[in-house]
């Protein structure tokens, strides 16, 4: 990383001083690429403002997938920057900074979407107490948060080669603090869907009193959100182990397919299958709700009447959920 240049625009000689090659991305990125992710990932954050809104702010979660996409699109804003001035020390900081803070923020939305198809499905198939899927996966991705900021600002206020390696040391340790985080929760997922989904083919349970297939459309989209998030975090760590003019970091088509892509999808995936359709709204921790139930929770609110009807014919289905699942009736 250039630590300081007296250039302010490109010279493409090839032994001119203000050579691309120069600069601290080691090359000009690429404007077109630059347009299509800030494009790409500022429809995304409005798509996700919108369908939060429709949903009237349900579930609350996806605020924070909002704030991802929101560090994905300044992080492209300021690379796209670099196309016009990659010199430009404080617009190559920022984009480093927003592209390697933004996806702890998916997989902080991951951890509580999937606590959340666990109230629905039961946690009979967790190896794991429910809330920890919260406490303890959370907590490990805001402390692999909090260790990338600071290697971030270390490089940001660094005036010598050595300091900018340090910060670079640090924000490798934060990016692998989270993948510790993510990938014993990837192994985690598919451990409890695994034993869940056996559990259900060996019992031959009627499809009508299983959860609805709409909840497990969005419980497979949180397991590929995990697994492009990870395999986003294996290529920094390998990118800046080899330094920031090493042969990952400037061959930008890596960057674009590891990174920004992997991102990209990530997140999109939440559109066509967003929680507010595929979640109930009105779930009880713990209940497993089968495909009636899900029904009944999704008709908008009805005379008391029939409210009264739905109840007891509800109370007859949570019976034969709650009797599968082990646990007596609500």
């Amino acid at each position: 990383m250039a630590v300081g240049s007296p250039c302010t625009s490109v010279d493409l000689r090839p032994d001119a001083l203000c050579n691309p090659e120069n600069s601290s991305y080691g090359f000009q990125p690429e404007l077109w690429t630059g347009i299509v992710f800030s494009s790409l990932f500022g429809v995304l954050m409005l798509i996700h403002i919108a369908l939060l809104t429709y949903h009237r702010l349900f579930p609350k979660f996806m605020l924070i997938a909002i704030v991802g996409a929101a560090g994905e699109l300044a992080g492209w804003i300021a690379r796209t920057y670099g196309h016009v001035d990659p010199f430009n020390r404080n617009g190559y900081i920022a984009q480093i900074i927003c592209l390697i803070l933004s996806p702890a923020f998916i997989s902080a939305v991951n951890y509580v979407a999937f606590q959340n198809v666990m109230d629905v499905f039961g946690n009979k198939w967790s190896r794991i107490p429910r809330k920890w899927y919260v406490l303890g996966f959370c907590a490990g991705d805001l402390c692999s948060l909090i260790v990338q900021a600071v290697g971030g600002a270390m490089s940001a206020e660094a005036e010598t080669e050595d300091q900018v390696n340090l910060g670079k040391n640090v924000m490798i340790a934060g990016v692998t603090v989270q993948v510790a985080v993510t990938a014993p929760f990837l192994v985690l997922y598919l451990d409890y869907n695994i034993r869940r989904l056996g559990d259900w083919a060996r019992s031959k349970l009627p499809k009508q009193e299983r959860p609805h297939q709409k909840v497990e459309l969005f419980t497979a989209v949180i397991g590929v959100s995990t697994l492009f998030v990870l395999v986003r975090c294996i290529y920094r760590i390998v990118e800046m182990a080899e330094g920031w003019l090493g042969y990952l970091a400037t061959t930008e088509v890596y960057f674009d397919i590891l990174d920004a892509l992997m991102m990209f999808i990530a997140i999109a995936v939440f559109v066509p299958v967003h929680p507010g359709w595929f979640l109930p709204r009105n779930k009880e921790k713990g209940q497993v709700y089968n495909a009636a139930e899900f029904v009944e929770m999704e008709k908008p609110e009805r005379s008391a009447t029939e409210h009264s009807h739905v109840g007891s014919t509800q109370g007859t289905t949570r019976y034969a959920a709650s009797s599968h699942s082990g646990r007596s009736p609500a």
